[in-house]
């Protein structure tokens, strides 16, 4: 009996001691990032069957043979704290969920987010492993694979552009630019590419600048000019408008005065100011354009009617570039086409292109509607939105991620771009998996292979970028735990003396 008593005892020894252990490894790793508290879990060892007669009969029963060891458990279900980061490059998971890091042939699984980008462009955690995502390229991603911000990806090429939108209001409607024989075109007539000012201040009632950009990324200025012709029976607003450049950037071959000179028409206003219709036209190269039956009807752009634009370069080595622009003033592609030239409209107001639409719009209304849609309300005039596609070259000057894994990058042209997407793995054995130190865990054949998933999905946390998750050990629930095995080993440790002891007063019995 004494010596299954100090087998007991001894036992107990050995099991608080790996008990022990674990509680100092979770308070060895208080401030690890993303480190899991781990528990150790005890069981009974085994047991013998006894038996002993009494009065004619047997009596059967067990006697225990001590404890051990049975499992260590990891607190993977309970999130740790938050730590706000200034590196927008470390990430946090909030819910379940391991980020996928290699390095060579080996992959491996961590909860913390520590990352940086190292020399190389790769996302890298303190040991060396590189993240792995997905990259976004043309609207979808790509293979899972290391997340490597290339050379390519740290610049933007300039993109020259191809569409705008402007929601203007013309708050005047004086005619300044008279001409009886064509009183809608009388701008484009006007026009002198040769002066230095095409237009002077006096010839429009309205004029607003808008930025565009050529494709070696170089901004160009544009200007919409406006002059008001007449407001019909109905008490319909008629306008005259045309798009300039600056002459001495115009490298299309035009005649002198037609320089700078890229698109003109009409637009007509409902009596409450509501866009109805807008007409375009463009004029022919190499011809006079003050001779309206040499201007063709606009083709259709993006969003528009649409205008050739070619910017003489000032690098000598370098090869002037065709371009178009299209305008959209609100109609969108619902603007009037045209047939022939503006030379057949004179001053017969039925003929400009879209006034019968204006006069019977259709059943849904017509008309441009929204926000950003042009005006012609009684007041100031300004410009109350612009927008265009194109930009300068840029340099990537941040990072951000959204809660989905998005890494999206911020240029110096002030233009961004998603470069990856950042995937989260889950395992059916969460408890399972091998611990490899460095806060990285591999899978193991009770665990399952890694299932992938997005951030934010089913199963899935969130991701948040510029912070880390703290580690979720209690330190309280710990230093209860080290007290009950240091009692437990100390009443163990009792036992063992008490049966030796038992055991030295058998032996003294035998002599």
């Amino acid at each position: 009996m004494s010596l299954s008593a100090l087998y007991n005892g001894a036992s107990g020894l050995v099991a608080l001691g790996n008990g022990m252990q674990v509680v100092s490894n979770n308070l060895a790793n208080l401030n690890t990032t993303a480190y899991k508290e781990r528990l150790a879990l005890f069981q009974d060892l085994t047991y013998s069957m006894e038996t002993t007669p009494s009065n004619l009969q047997t009596n059967i029963s067990q006697t225990g043979h001590g404890t051990m060891l049975a499992a260590i458990s990891t607190r993977f279900y309970e999130n740790g704290g938050f730590e706000t980061s200034t590196a927008a490059t470390d990430l946090a998971i909030s819910g379940s969920g391991f980020f996928q890091v290699t390095r060579g042939d080996a992959v491996h699984y961590t909860r913390a987010g520590n990352f940086r980008l190292n020399n190389a462009g790769e996302l890298v955690d303190a040991s060396g492993f590189v993240l792995s995502a997905r990259p976004i390229e043309n609207g979808g991603t790509g293979a899972l694979q290391p997340a490597v911000i290339t050379p390519e990806r740290r610049e933007m090429a300039a993109r020259a552009t191809t569409a705008v939108q402007l929601g203007v209001n013309i708050g005047s409607q004086t005619d300044k630019s008279v001409n009886a024989a064509n009183p809608f075109f009388s701008l484009a007539q006007r026009w002198n590419g040769t002066a230095d000012e095409p237009l002077s201040s006096g010839a429009y009632a309205f004029a607003n600048d808008f930025r565009v950009y050529d494709a070696t990324g170089k901004s160009h200025t544009l200007t919409l000019y406006a002059d008001g012709v007449t407001t019909d029976a109905q008490g319909m607003k008629v306008y005259e408008y045309v798009v300039g450049m600056n002459p001495a950037e115009d490298a299309r071959n035009m005649s002198g005065a037609g320089a700078g000179l890229l698109m003109a028409g009409t637009l007509i206003f409902s009596p409450a100011g509501q866009l109805l219709s807008m007409s375009a036209y463009v004029p022919t190269e190499g011809s006079d354009p003050s001779d309206l039956s040499t201007w063709v009807p606009a083709s259709e752009g993006e969003n528009g009617p649409a205008m050739n634009v070619n910017f003489a370069v000032s690098n000598a080595s370098a090869e002037n570039t065709p371009q178009t622009i299209s305008l959209n003033l609100g109609l969108g592609d619902q603007w009037s086409r045209a047939n022939g030239s503006p030379a057949g409209i004179g001053t017969d107001i039925t003929r400009v292109p879209g006034y019968s639409l204006a006069v019977n719009p259709p059943a849904n209304g017509g008309g441009a509607s929204g926000p950003y849609a042009s005006t012609a309300f009684e007041g100031d005039s300004a410009q109350n939105y612009a927008n265009q596609n194109g930009y300068a070259n840029g340099y990537l000057v941040r990072v951000a991620f959204t809660e989905d894994g998005i890494m999206r990058a911020t240029y110096s042209n002030n233009m961004t771009a998603d470069l990856f997407q950042v995937p989260l793995f889950n395992f059916r054995g969460v408890q399972d998996l091998h611990a490899e130190g460095m806060n990285h865990f591999t899978p193991t054949d009770a665990s399952g292979e890694a299932m992938e998933g997005v951030a934010g999905s089913e199963n899935f946390g969130t991701i948040y970028g510029g912070a880390l998750e703290l580690s979720n050990v209690d330190m309280a629930r710990q230093m209860t735990q080290m007290i009950m095995i240091q009692r437990n080993y100390q009443f163990n440790s009792k036992t063992v003396q008490t049966a030796d002891a038992m055991i030295q007063r058998a032996m003294e019995l035998k002599r």
